[in-house]
């Protein structure tokens, strides 16, 4: 991993930011007399293209002065990561604001270049992991196809992130091996991280915000990712109306504006793409496959599991 230490300038850090596709467009630094060449943030600051096509940058700095950045991220989706005590806040497109609170993550899917702006007051410090995917990156034309069909719209998700993903993310945060060991840790973790990403994208459509107030979309969200974090909880419609503080009548008119589908329909997807995964990655027979799904009859399980995706569950657990 190609890593900076040290001190950072406004210069080497614009020049940075460029490598991962962030282009800056104006970076204003309070007192307004600091030059390029003035020190900027301190700490490390690291990139790595993986052969797969993904690219990681890691760091962890900590910020001299006030500073004001914009700028262009290009066509791309990205897992966001902020660890420790740390938090990031930022500007996102016209009017969307990302927030990624420290030891979360979130989904970053910009479908044509699209404004980032951010503002880092002195004395503030931030561990943060960007894991970055393009379609043109990938020699493989089905993990590019479904990196594409996630590029349909520019939108920011929360990504709930399990155990088993944190300790993916450290892995790629602080390596514990070098070499062509490092490289090897570093890029299974890092497919491991994106498939998880692309599976809970795929569990839900993008959001229509544009049918929703911000409120009422922030209350949805609420909902989502209560069942992306426990799909196999008996979730009932009480439970999760009561969640976001609106009424069942709300949240079944309005879920579907958010997500496109039924409270009930997205949780059944969001078992399906779970079982799945535990079929694939965790040794899961079909029949706990089907009894997490929510199915008490294999037969059923294996139905739902062909139509949506397109193969019985056993041929997922030889993939």
């Amino acid at each position: 991993m190609a890593l900076a230490n040290g001190t950072l300038s406004q210069k080497a850090f614009s020049d940075a930011a460029e490598t991962f596709g962030y282009t800056y467009t104006d970076l204003s630094v309070t007192p307004s007399a600091v030059d390029h060449d003035t020190p900027l943030f301190e700490g490390s600051l690291g990139f790595q293209s993986l052969p797969c096509g993904i690219s990681l940058c890691v760091s962890d700095l900590k910020s001299l002065c006030d500073s004001q950045h914009d700028g262009v991220v290009e066509r791309s989706l990205t897992i966001a990561m902020v660890f420790g005590d740390g938090a990031t806040d930022c500007q996102f497109g016209a009017d969307g604001r990302l927030v990624i609170e420290a030891n979360t993550a979130s989904v970053v899917s910009v479908s044509d270049a699209a404004r980032m702006a951010g503002r880092y007051r002195a004395g503030q410090r931030a561990r943060c992991l960007l894991v970055r995917a393009r379609p043109e990156d990938f020699a493989d034309e089905t993990i590019a196809e479904q990196i594409e069909s996630s590029l349909k719209a520019t939108s920011v998700a929360h990504l709930p992130m399990s155990h088993r993903s944190m300790l993916l993310a450290d892995e790629l945060a602080a390596p514990s091996a070098q070499g062509g060991v490092g490289r090897l840790l570093a890029e299974s973790c890092a497919l491991e991280l994106f498939a998880r990403a692309l599976m809970a994208t795929q569990a839900r459509s993008w959001p229509r915000q544009d049918k929703l107030s911000g409120r009422d979309y922030a209350k949805m969200l609420l909902v989502r990712d209560r069942m992306l974090a426990n799909p196999g909880d008996n979730f009932t419609l009480d439970d999760l109306a009561r969640e976001a503080a609106v009424s069942v009548s709300v949240l079944k008119a309005k879920f579907p504006l958010a997500f496109g589908q039924s409270v009930f329909s997205f949780l059944r997807d969001a078992r399906l793409y779970r079982a799945r995964q535990g079929l694939e990655q965790e040794g899961w027979t079909v029949s706990e496959a089907a009894y997490f799904a929510g199915y008490r009859h294999q037969s059923n399980f294996s139905s739902a599991f062909r139509r949506k995706f397109g193969m019985p569950p056993r041929d997922a657990m030889t993939r």
